[in-house]
């Protein structure tokens, strides 16, 4: 059996403060690792420096400005880039809350890669009926994001990128048995001055947070070239995440799992079993899962763990 791979490690520190205006400013620093715990050896190393300002100008803006820095150990690629941007976050009504911004994005990269510049407006919606956040018995959650980026005058690339997501709640009769269905999907496609599109911005899938059982960024047409660790992605991406949930008593529970994710011509799918650990502010997930496509005989499926369901 293999243990997800590669392993991540992050340690973040927030520092915040109030202005000269009395508004809220905030300085978060990351940095992280990926580690091969096969070969006990790392892969990459990640840092990022990020200034926040919630009330940006006393006119309910939002603004951030993040200084990212990526070295891929395996190809020799460092990466390097600058993004800004500013959004008005605004409410609709009990459930429902929406985000107006544009972004802007300098892109660099050492020893292979594309340099380039992105300029995105974008507005996303997120509609919550869910009866608890953590640990949902039934009810639904519906995102949605659509962006422009480049509208033929800004930035190197024109495109447009959206992506929907809903996701379902429900129990099994007057049962303590539940199921769980997340439904994916997007598109991303050039238009005016552009005929390809940058890596970064292509979906992919693959691993946690898509389909479990598989390697990440491993479902999908293979690149010319890999960038950092990207070497498969597309445009068109659909994915079925289904899980039956049972809770044994107040502390521990299991589940059942299916996954299934399309782009572009391929997919896979997987089952598999996850154990949960409760706490108050969600349960800690352990989820073993095995792809049931394209399997080498030497695969006994790969393990995850983390905070909180996966959808």
């Amino acid at each position: 059996m293999r243990i997800k791979d590669p392993f991540s490690f992050n340690l973040e520190s927030l520092f915040q403060h109030l202005n000269l205006f009395n508004n809220l400013q905030r300085v978060q620093v990351s940095v992280g690792t990926s580690i091969d715990i096969l070969r006990f050896s790392p892969t990459s190393y990640r840092f990022s420096l990020t200034y926040q300002e919630p009330y940006f100008l006393d006119l309910n803006l939002r603004a951030s400005l993040s200084l990212p820095i990526n070295y891929d150990v395996d190809r020799d690629i460092f990466q390097y880039g600058f993004s800004g941007q500013i959004t008005k976050p605004y409410f609709l009504g009990k459930n429902g809350s929406a985000t107006f911004g544009s972004s802007y994005e300098l892109r660099k990269s050492l020893k292979g890669g594309k340099n380039y510049e992105l300029f995105k407006p974008y507005q996303n919606l997120i509609l919550d009926y869910r009866d608890n956040i953590f640990d949902p018995n039934f009810g639904s959650l519906i995102k949605g994001e659509i962006q422009v980026s480049g509208l033929s005058m800004l930035g190197d690339y024109d495109f447009v990128k959206w992506n929907a997501e809903i996701s379902i709640y429900q129990r099994f009769f007057l049962t303590d048995w539940k199921w769980a269905l997340r439904l994916y999907m997007g598109n991303i496609f050039p238009f005016g001055r552009s005929d390809t599109l940058p890596v970064l911005d292509l979906f992919t899938l693959g691993g946690e947070g898509s389909v479990r059982g598989y390697d990440r960024f491993s479902i999908g047409p293979p690149l010319g070239k890999c960038f950092s660790s990207i070497c498969k992605a597309g445009k068109r991406p659909f994915v079925i995440n289904y899980e039956i949930r049972r809770k044994i008593n107040e502390i521990f529970g299991f589940v059942l799992l299916f996954d299934y994710g399309y782009l572009d011509g391929y997919k896979g799918y997987s089952a598999g079993l996850g154990l949960r650990y409760y706490t108050p502010v969600g349960p800690v997930r352990l989820d073993w899962a095995l792809s049931l496509k394209d399997r080498s005989p030497t695969d006994r499926g790969k393990i995850y763990v983390s905070l909180g369901h996966m959808f």
